[in-house]
């Protein structure tokens, strides 16, 4: 895998040295990175996923030194056992049993979060707010650090979060939960998953909703998946809809 990924690499002009990020030696499943720094790391993302097929990996944007080192120290650490490939195989298979439009039963009613357009700004609101030059600029206190992209194993977008064994803890799902609604969300909407934090994901999506039924119908589902998004964003399902339409990217946070 190593050399595939550096030759794919190297005939890409991507000339950032390899790092292993994590090994798990036994069950041979290993997670690469590239440091680049910050204002870099959107075109390296492009890059890398243009040529998924060549080197066999996701590219996932993994944010700065200490983000890192929190999804390192925390989750990874947390939830080192599940670092195999019968952990990520049983999780995909526990994906899909899961259909992601009947998470709308355990959402509270929407009724409970009641629009507030008066409602001050948060500084994730801020972080995730797009410019208007660029639609996925990073923070400022990030530019002056070096980022990282993690290089995983799949050539499936929504399989990462298998591999990260993403989840379960405070109210954000469990590993297969993430699994089944990206790669739902995929197959619609062409979604796919882009950078990824300790509580946070964002994805790029090429076929957003345009209809009123199927926006709606998404952000029934998005709140259920996360509902962070409403409780602490956007105040209800209706404002969330209203954002989901025409969107081209989704962010979504867990405290």
């Amino acid at each position: 895998m190593e050399q595939r990924l550096i030759g794919a690499l190297a005939q890409a002009g991507i000339n950032h040295s390899v790092q292993i990020l994590f090994e798990h030696t036994e069950a041979k499943v290993t997670i690469f990175s590239l440091e680049v720094p910050a204002a870099e790391v959107q075109a390296l993302w492009a890059t890398l996923r243009g040529i998924v097929s060549e080197t066999g990996c996701w590219p996932v944007i993994l944010g700065d030194h200490d983000a890192l080192n929190v999804l390192l120290n925390t989750v990874w650490a947390y939830r080192e056992g599940g670092f195999s490939v019968a952990a990520v195989l049983t999780t995909l298979r526990k994906a899909e049993s899961i259909d992601p439009p009947s998470l709308e039963g355990v959402m509270l009613d929407e009724a409970a979060w009641e629009p507030d357009d008066n409602r001050e700004v948060t500084l994730m609101e801020w972080i995730s707010t797009p410019s208007e030059e660029n639609d996925d600029v990073l923070p400022p206190w990030a530019l002056p650090q070096p980022w990282y992209v993690g290089l995983i194993p799949t050539v499936h977008c929504w399989e990462v979060a298998a591999y990260l064994n993403l989840g379960g803890w405070n109210a954000c799902p469990e590993p297969e939960v993430h699994v089944a609604c990206w790669k739902r969300w995929y197959e619609e909407y062409g979604a796919e998953l882009r950078r990824l934090e300790f509580d946070t994901v964002v994805m790029q999506v090429a076929r957003p909703p345009r209809e009123p039924d199927a926006v709606t119908a998404l952000a029934r589902a998005q709140c259920a998946y996360c509902g962070d998004i409403v409780s602490q964003g956007t105040g209800s399902v209706a404002a969330l809809a209203k954002e989901l339409q025409d969107s081209h990217e989704w962010h979504f946070w867990w405290d």
